[in-house]
């Protein structure tokens, strides 16, 4: 049975934490930029390529999950770091308040955009499952990172309690 690094569960943790802060943050995005029912479409994103990355990872396990696993984690948390900012950048760059549902250049903004949400959110997958795979006798050690990483993302992206003051992390 081969042991997780503890190098390789910080790294599961911290993909957790971003992919995580990522999905609240577009959450919140989407409901300002454009309506607010596809602040709703952003857990369809995440939901949609953490899935696809987990059937990509079972279709191919010798490729993904083999001898090279590392790399092949290395370069999909890389894939993450670029597609994430980049997928932010390109929405807040597009504008929407000129497109109409029934207009062929919306659908066509709209599809890049989501797309590039989906390659993060892929990415991101990929490396969690990566680590799950591999790691499969100690299931429990790297889904705990998982887990912490992504409850340590939904605490961060709390900006205030319910009587508005704020947490002490996020003053």
């Amino acid at each position: 049975m081969r042991e997780p690094s503890k190098t390789l569960l910080l790294g599961v943790g911290l993909i957790a934490f971003g992919a995580l802060l990522l999905e609240v943050a577009l959450t919140r995005i989407f409901a300002v930029t454009m309506w607010y029912y596809f602040g709703f479409l952003t857990i369809s994103l995440a939901l949609l390529g953490i899935s696809a990355a987990a059937v990509a990872c079972f279709l191919k396990p010798d490729r993904f999950a083999g001898e090279q696993h590392l790399e092949r984690m290395a370069d999909f948390a890389l894939r993450f770091a670029l597609y994430a900012p980049l997928a932010v950048f390109v929405h807040l760059r597009l504008s929407f308040t000129h497109y109409y549902l029934h207009h062929l250049q919306f659908y066509f903004i709209l599809g890049l955009q989501l797309f590039l949400f989906f390659l993060a959110f892929f990415s991101a997958g990929m490396c969690i499952t990566i680590a799950l795979f591999r790691y499969s006798g100690r299931i429990g050690v790297v889904y705990a990172a998982d887990l912490v990483g992504a409850a340590l993302g939904s605490l961060s992206s709390c900006r205030c309690s319910t009587d508005g003051a704020p947490w002490p992390w996020c003053s």
